[in-house]
């Protein structure tokens, strides 16, 4: 039996129960050969090609597949590095997010078929008929596929955030110059009554866990470079819509016991229902003038609605900044084709990551969703699993393709380098899932938690590990940060 592959990297999802009309085929290359479909050459899409090397001889693909690799953007930027950005440690780009072009990808060289920008943007995903529809109006054929197209941000599903206007989304990078923006007026000369800001996680699951608590504790560690003054002219807050986000107890601890010291406030099982935005200032006769003017006497710009704890009870607080983890939800072709959550995702095996009620379809990374059972938590979504999930993935194509037994569920363990201000404190946490993939319905994750100093360093070398195994050694620029 001949299968085909496709792999997606999603950001938004939907699939129509009603068919299409089938469009004719512009292009079936190799038409003998085993079609792999790659939508998404970030994480999740590089360890499928990590993963089907590896079923090989480590060097190139097996011959009786053709593996095609797609993708919307025509360059990588992982989003780690922004924090050194709006905290001015990045010289070495003159404070720009760096990017880095995927026409240097390792897997160019080694898949049959590579597209990006236009060529790799998805339009319609044809579920019966087994194609997409490209935005160049070309078609591609699959025999088995695999979404990575990540998430996209959706502030629509919290009422009021889409209108809010200035409220810095923490995961994309093109809010990192508006966080500059943002860090300077907190930085300008003090106000009374203070200014309040809040960082908040408004939807779980969310991309990177400890992202939040690491943008807390920098906010701080900025403020207090620019004078004690400055640091007690802020009031900073962290809000979660659980009692904690991630991790295991002794995870939270550790971030609790930072968050203290740095004089920063924590409110757990805040669930935002709305906010609203009012770009007004007051000068110090009370009269309002425009917003853009200095003054040492202000109105907060933004009222949110809170649901506090299981009895739900209402709250209304007011912040003058806001840093918000967006909902995500997975890109416009997969929504329309489908099958999504109500959470915007695609729901997938968490042993397989197939997706359900397609067969030989899978969906990995930021644009997948599934349980784990025994704490009944979402699975953590980062980068690191998306490329595990896509090892996983291409042994399981792989496996299919030979007629061979399913294969046994992966180690995967993680490692995230967390910091905790500047001054070079860090919380390394190491998740380890393997056990209960080995066993899912009586093992739990476990968590290793240490305090280090030099996390910018060890986080820096995380992000240039990843580089390496991407583009090849030698084949990328460096990131490198100014510690």
């Amino acid at each position: 039996q001949r299968y085909s592959y496709i792999i997606l990297i999603p950001m938004g999802c939907t699939l129509s129960a009603e068919a299409t009309p089938p469009l004719p085929p512009t292009e079936d290359p190799d038409s003998g050969k085993h079609k792999v479909v790659i939508v998404g050459a970030s994480f999740g899409g590089n360890g499928v090609i990590q993963g089907l090397l590896d079923g090989n001889d480590g060097e190139i693909l097996s011959p009786s597949l053709h593996v095609t690799l797609l993708d919307a953007n025509e360059e990588m930027s992982i989003s780690a590095i922004n924090q050194y950005v709006w905290t001015n440690r990045s010289s070495s780009t003159n404070n720009k997010v760096q990017s880095w072009p995927l026409s240097n990808l390792r897997a160019k060289r080694i898949v049959q078929d590579f597209r990006v920008g236009t060529a790799g943007t998805v339009q319609e995903l044809n579920w019966d008929q087994k194609y997409l529809e490209m935005k160049d109006g070309k078609t591609i054929k699959w025999d088995t596929l695999v979404l990575a197209p990540g998430t996209v941000s959706d502030p629509s599903s919290v009422p009021g955030l889409d209108k809010a206007v200035g409220v810095i989304d923490l995961g994309a990078s093109k809010d990192v110059s508006n966080m500059e923006k943002q860090m300077k007026k907190l930085l300008s000369n003090p106000c009374v009554p203070p200014r309040v800001v809040l960082v908040a996680v408004t939807r779980m699951p969310y991309k990177c866990p400890p992202m939040p608590f690491e943008t807390v504790s920098l906010i701080d560690n900025v403020l207090r470079q620019a004078g004690e003054e400055v640091r007690q002219g802020v009031r900073v807050i962290i809000s979660v819509p659980a009692e904690f986000p991630f991790g295991g107890p002794k995870v939270k601890e550790k971030f609790c016991k930072a968050l203290k010291e740095m004089d920063i406030e924590f409110w757990p099982n805040h669930l935002i229902t709305s906010m609203e935005h009012e770009q007004i200032v007051e000068d110090n006769d009370g009269d309002s003038v425009a917003a853009s003017v200095s003054s040492m006497v202000h109105s907060h710009a933004y009222t949110v609605q809170f649901e506090v704890g299981e009895e739900k009870t209402e709250k209304s607080a007011e912040f003058d900044t806001l840093f918000c983890t967006f909902p995500q939800r997975a890109p416009d072709f997969v929504q329309k084709a489908g099958p999504c959550n109500k959470l915007g995702l695609i729901p997938v095996d968490l042993l397989t990551n197939g997706i359900e009620g397609h067969e030989d379809a899978y969906a990995i990374g930021d644009v997948c969703h599934t349980l784990l059972p025994k704490p009944n938590k979402p699975h953590p979504k980062a980068g690191e699993f998306a490329y595990m999930m896509g090892q996983q993935v291409a042994k399981h194509i792989l496996a299919r393709h030979d007629g061979k037994p399913e294969p046994a569920p992966q180690e995967r363990k993680g490692k995230c380098v967390a910091e905790v201000g500047m001054k070079g404190n860090g919380i390394v946490v190491e998740p380890d899932f393997s056990a209960v993939l080995a066993n899912p319905e009586e093992e739990l994750p476990k968590f290793n938690v240490t305090e280090i100093g030099e996390a910018a360093v060890e986080k820096e070398a995380w992000i240039n590990s990843y580089l390496e195994r991407f583009f090849g050694k030698g084949n990328y620029e460096l990131f490198v940060a100014d510690n």
